[in-house]
């Protein structure tokens, strides 16, 4: 399994989220259904790369650059959206 921050993933990809680094943003995020366990992928990047857009079921949520770099996730990790 490899594992990485959010950022560093491509567009398309399905990860599972691992951590949040910043409590603070743990719990902005949680109140959107985005916590640790659960799968995300990637949707696309803002024509400069800020913010990213990210599928979590059957909603879009939109993440700055700088807070996917505090969120590690599983590569690979054989789930499907």
């Amino acid at each position: 399994m490899a594992y990485s921050t959010l950022d560093q993933i491509k567009k398309g990809e399905v990860v599972l989220i691992e951590q949040i680094q910043s409590e603070d943003l743990a719990i902005q995020l949680q109140h959107l259904g985005c916590v640790p366990g659960v799968s995300i992928r990637l949707e696309r990047k803002a024509p400069l790369g800020d913010p990213l857009i990210f599928r979590l079921d059957q909603s879009f949520i939109s993440v700055r650059l700088s807070d996917a770099r505090n969120i590690q996730v599983q590569r690979n990790p054989k789930v499907a959206l």
